[in-house]
């Protein structure tokens, strides 16, 4: 039998010993908190960081995590334990998959997001389950250390909100807006005012191990992304603490910036995306419904045994 469910007080012992065996897809999480996920999942207040658990008798135990962000129809997924190199099979992490997916549409998710590192084997088993690659970023890495001068940079208020999002939209591919907005709550900001408006902005993250920060800068902004780059470090206090930047592959100019404020490059990687509304067909899920009349009942997706079901909608 197989069965997801969200991860209970009894499923502690499993969700422990899968500690740093599973693959973050969630730089943010994986970045400034860590492995640490796994404990805070009983944590309050952490109600958009959601664990669940699939049981196979066949393919073993395993956990998935998926990141909602308030208000926004879109989810990250942030882990899945145990990885491949961990022991997991295929089937494992494809039913764990489609089990998170179907979890994410009943809550009104329109796209999950992953984010992996170029080359690695969990991939082809995320394009299996219908994830496609839309972007590549890159992360780096900056140890505490002291600040050059550069430019000033000042919290947002409400009233930047629109001049936010149009700054956002000039530098960001419409697919990406769609599958990716910007980071709403989940984030602070900060802005660098420019003659006509916001000419650049930093979506910072704070957590246990570091801040990441996610800079966006204008071509035609005033200072130079050196400048810009000091002046997001001095915002943080980057002289206190470990800081990360994530930056996609559509924002220039930032590579030598980066390196020249000090951060080193850790990775490369793909960010890839899956609309919830595609209809499973992996073959453990069954359709238990039965026509009568001739006429078809309205039918769900039975997920990963009788204990869940999805009302999403589907088309081939």
């Amino acid at each position: 039998m197989v069965d997801i469910r969200p991860l209970r007080i009894r499923d502690l012992p499993l969700a422990y010993r899968l500690m740093g065996r599973g693959v973050n897809f969630d730089s943010h999480i994986s970045l400034t908190t860590g492995n640490t996920i796994l404990q805070q999942a009983f944590r309050p207040g952490l109600g958009e960081l959601q664990s669940y658990v699939l049981r196979q008798h066949t393919s073993g135990s395993g956990l998935g995590q998926l990141h909602f962000i308030q208000g926004i129809p879109h989810a990250r997924l942030a882990l899945v334990a145990p990885s491949l190199q961990h022991g997991a099979t295929s089937n494992l992490w494809l039913g764990l998959l489609e089990g998170l997916i179907v979890e994410a549409g009943q809550r009104g998710v329109v796209t999950v997001t992953a984010e992996a590192p170029e080359g690695l084997p969990e991939i082809d088993i995320l394009r299996r389950a219908g994830f496609a690659i839309y972007a590549r970023q890159t992360l780096w890495r900056r140890a505490a250390s002291s600040i050059g001068q550069g430019s000033v940079l000042r919290p947002a208020s409400k009233r930047d909100a629109i001049p936010m999002t149009n700054l956002y939209g000039q530098l960001v591919p419409r697919l990406v807006r769609d599958i990716d907005p910007p980071p709403g709550s989940l984030a602070m900001c900060y802005i660098q005012d420019g003659t006509r408006g916001p000419d650049g902005m930093v979506f910072v993250f704070s957590g246990i191990n570091g801040v990441l920060i996610e800079p966006y800068l204008s071509a035609e902004a005033a200072c130079d992304p050196a400048a810009f780059v000091a002046g997001a470090l001095d915002a943080v206090q980057a002289h206190r603490k470990t800081v990360y930047a994530r930056v996609r592959d559509y924002i220039g100019g930032m590579a030598g910036a980066l390196a020249s404020a000090g951060f080193r490059q850790i990775e490369v990687q793909v960010v890839m995306y899956r609309l919830t509304a595609v209809r499973i067909s992996h073959p453990s899920y069954k359709l238990k419904e039965k026509i009568e009349g001739g006429m078809p009942l309205p039918t769900s997706i039975q997920t990963l045994g009788s204990g869940t079901k999805s009302m999403v909608e589907a088309k081939e």
